[in-house]
């Protein structure tokens, strides 16, 4: 498969079981990737009203889904069985929802 030198259309779907947070983390991962792979997408950066520039955008949008982990696999097979470009980021790729604990200080003696 080619890559195409402008998509027609591009979306990111992610698990809907997610917490919000790790959804969004998802999502922006995607998008750099995205972006990497197609560094043509943005559009010219953008003056609002008050002449403030914002760096351009993707002109096409960029929608976020969500769909059910049992759905993602089927979507990414009949994406690639379509021929469509498919940028994954596998749950083996997330951070640890929660941090080792480290303890700030040593515990204090116990009474005995």
């Amino acid at each position: 498969m080619t890559e195409p030198t402008r998509p027609e259309r591009c979306v990111i779907v992610v698990d809907q079981t997610l917490p919000a947070g790790l959804a969004a983390n998802a999502a922006a991962v995607l998008a750099l990737t995205v972006g990497a792979r197609f560094p043509q997408l943005p559009g010219q950066d953008l003056p609002d009203a008050d002449g403030d520039v914002h760096p351009g955008l993707i002109p096409m949008g960029l929608p976020v889904l969500c769909a059910a982990p049992d759905r993602l696999a089927a979507l990414r097979a009949a994406a690639l069985d379509g021929q469509l470009h498919v940028i994954d980021f596998p749950a083996a790729s997330r951070p640890p929802t929660t941090p080792p604990s480290q303890p700030s200080s040593p515990r204090p003696p116990q009474p005995t």
